[in-house]
């Protein structure tokens, strides 16, 4: 292998010295011990870089920056980083707040100063395990009461008694069930109002679960032909054995690959 020859030299920046290898006996011209030190003589030195910065005042703080002329506004306005530009931005009135022109009432989710605390709270009482179905993933506090019928009492909405652990699957079903089993309280769900239908099978009136729906639920209710296990089916219902599971289907049709029976 070749042997190069160490040389030291002086970085161009700071001055400390770097020890460089002599390769084809040829040295760059201005060495720099690192890249800082490079991009600080590039902001000084490099063709047409310091030429263009100009002089802005922060529009939040007033602190003087020196930037480039795209990063000044075509109002004037320079902001020296992202914290000023939010908190100037917050004390404008047709930029954010009931002047702003999509201004549709304030955060939705916004639960309360003391709802961080409870919430921890909740999960702590509950051990951070779903109480519906013992799930420990992908977990929320639920409000058993809704929030939105406390009218901004949050004291009252965010007690313990009121608060349940629920994975993000349980949750959904029990707000949706909270409101299924209060009509009176139509004009405050989130959820649109379903209209009622006639079941095509009994002619009865019922409440339908989705636009595809066009039974009720008492002629969907199947009973398993292994288990006897009532479930809800909407499609096939004609049929005269049905299961509840692969599982039943499996054990039902004898098939010894598939079911939990030892092998022989």
């Amino acid at each position: 292998m070749p042997v190069y020859n160490s040389k030291t030299v002086r970085c161009t920046q700071c001055g400390k010295g770097i020890s460089r290898t002599v390769r084809h006996r040829k040295i760059t011209k201005k060495p720099f011990c690192g890249f800082r030190c490079y991009g600080m003589w590039q902001k000084k030195h490099r063709k047409g870089v310091g030429r263009v910065r100009v002089k802005a005042n922060c529009t939040n703080c007033g602190k003087v920056n020196y930037k480039q002329p795209c990063q000044v506004l075509a109002s004037g306005r320079s902001f020296c980083n992202g914290p000023c530009y939010w908190a100037w931005r917050s004390e404008v009135s047709f930029l954010s707040g009931p002047d702003n022109v999509t201004w549709k009432g304030g955060s939705v989710g916004y639960r309360g100063p003391n709802w961080v605390k409870q919430q921890r709270a909740a999960r702590k009482r509950d051990k951070n395990t779903c109480q519906h179905c013992g799930s420990k993933t992908n977990l929320a506090v639920h409000h058993v009461h809704p929030f939105r019928l406390f009218k901004g009492d949050y004291r009252a909405a965010n007690l313990l008694p009121n608060l349940l652990t629920l994975c993000g699957y349980c949750h959904g079903k029990a707000e949706q069930a909270f409101w299924k089993l209060h009509p009176e309280l139509a004009n405050e769900s989130p959820f649109p109002v379903t209209p009622t239908r006639v079941c095509k099978d009994c002619g009865k009136e019922y409440v339908s679960r989705s636009g595809a729906s066009s039974s009720c639920d008492g002629c969907c209710t199947r009973r398993c032909s292994k288990c006897g296990k009532t479930f809800y089916r909407r499609r096939n219902r004609n049929k005269e054995a049905v299961y509840c599971s692969k599982k039943c289907w499996q054990t039902s049709h004898n098939n010894p690959r598939l079911t939990n029976s030892p092998r022989t």
